[in-house]
């Protein structure tokens, strides 16, 4: 910013009027306000967020390394810029709790009941913080952490997953350089259409490997995959077997 003055009184705004309701963060539509007021411009109240969201990141990642000193300070420094910061206060719940778990410090246990009391206020239906809520109250506290890296298997999936898409690329690239005279000099058309004859439902995955030219089982492990890692790819299955025509027999 180009008045670090301003940025000083912005923090200390939101300060002060934290400390006034204490219980319930302050919401975006009180920030813009306090930006107004201030007479910050689009440029500085950018430069906020920029740093407000560096502030996040490097909270993350010492979380999933589990440095919980440096992960509380870096979220701490977030939600003064963004008060109602949901991941942020559910970060710092987080953090304190497992501080808690090694420390046994108590003021480390009621901060993670306060913050993670906050990051419901913000959202009512933020299921973690439930989880954590409980944790927390019953004193039942799971040692697992939401920050954490991929575990070995899952990292193996992701690396399989990655090495079929390559593969696929890589095949497809070679069929199309190889059949251009075919499609364009023989007026053959080329279109993706669900396969009759290698199917196991609705002929998807037989369809697209047809297109490409490959072997079918490729594409129904990288659907196999994205089910596992992200729950996307049933509904995308269930797209194409809609938009996709069928195989015309001729």
């Amino acid at each position: 910013m180009e008045n670090s003055d301003k940025l000083q009184e912005y923090i200390q705004k939101i300060l002060s009027l934290q400390n006034e309701q204490r219980e319930k963060p302050i919401d975006g539509q009180e920030l813009k306000r306090i930006a107004s007021d201030l007479g910050l411009s689009d440029s500085e109240i950018a430069f906020i967020n920029s740093k407000q969201k560096d502030y996040f990141t490097r909270g993350e990642g010492y979380s999933r390394y589990e440095d919980w000193d440096s992960a509380i300070e870096e979220f701490q420094q977030s939600i003064i810029l963004n008060p109602s910061h949901l991941e942020a206060l559910y970060g710092l719940a987080n953090a304190h709790k497992h501080r808690y778990m090694l420390k046994k410090n108590k003021d480390d246990l009621q901060k993670a009941k306060n913050y993670v009391k906050q990051s419901l206020q913000v959202n009512a239906s933020h299921e973690p913080s439930f989880k954590l809520s409980a944790e927390l109250n019953k004193g039942t506290f799971s040692k697992s952490n939401p920050f954490s890296q991929p575990t070995d298997n899952q990292s193996k999936l992701n690396q399989m997953m990655e090495d079929v898409l390559n593969d696929m690329r890589n095949t497809s690239k070679s069929v199309f350089k190889t059949s251009t005279t075919d499609i364009f000099g023989n007026n053959v058309e080329k279109k993706l259409r669900k396969s009759s004859r290698d199917k196991k439902i609705f002929g998807v995955c037989g369809g697209i490997a047809e297109y490409l030219g490959i072997d079918s089982t490729w594409v129904r492990l990288v659907f196999i995959a994205l089910l596992v890692t992200t729950g996307m790819s049933f509904p995308v299955y269930l797209a194409l077997a809609f938009i996709m025509p069928k195989h015309q027999k001729y």
